[in-house]
């Protein structure tokens, strides 16, 4: 089993840290009206940058000789090899177990499809025709 991990786009780390950011600064900035705001805020925080860099380490992709298994965050999708069609570049913005842009979009089964990110593309491609055959 060959195991590839998504590409992460710089904006997308920029963007979650400033979403991230945005309420601690917020606090910071302004009185308390509870003394306990800034403890919460910070916690609350600290568990969501824990929980986005999960996701950024559990995005990952994995071909075995029989299937292509598709992990992303909590998302788990199991392809069989023999129902991929295609594997064809993307760019879609749609919602998907990838953390770029810079996608491929696998098509399987009956008009099932997937966006997905691996870091190395043309290792996933060949890994998925020297394993589909």
């Amino acid at each position: 089993m060959t195991t590839f991990r998504s590409k992460i786009d710089l904006w997308l780390i920029l963007v979650l840290g400033a979403a991230l950011l945005l309420p601690v600064a917020l606090v910071l900035m302004n009185e308390p009206k509870n003394p306990s705001d800034p403890l919460i805020t910070g916690l609350i925080t600290i568990l969501l940058v824990a929980f986005m860099g999960w996701l950024f380490w559990a995005t990952r992709y994995k071909v075995d000789t029989e299937k292509l298994v598709v992990h992303g965050g909590l998302y788990t999708l199991r392809i069989p090899l023999a129902e991929i069609r295609s594997a064809l570049p993307s760019r879609s913005l749609l919602s998907s177990p990838a953390l770029s842009l810079d996608r491929l979009e696998i098509k399987y089964g009956d008009n099932k499809r997937v966006l997905i990110s691996p870091k190395d593309k043309e290792g996933f491609l060949r890994a998925i025709r020297q394993s589909g055959t």
